[in-house]
């Protein structure tokens, strides 16, 4: 079985933190990021099976 890879993007670190850590114990494999231009260089070139976005 595939492990499912999440791109997670969110400026607090704290938050960041916390739901890395709790996908990771799940058993996904997770990379953290904290801005909109890294998440952009990271994804340029990939596939993504699933895209969530929260924007205020």
């Amino acid at each position: 079985m595939r492990v499912p890879k999440i791109l997670i993007v969110e400026d607090d670190p704290a938050v960041r933190d916390v739901v890395k850590h709790a996908l990771s114990r799940e058993g996904m494999e997770t990379v953290a990021v904290g801005d909109g231009e890294t998440t952009l260089k990271r994804l340029r070139g990939r596939r993504s099976p699933l895209t969530s976005s929260f924007w205020t």
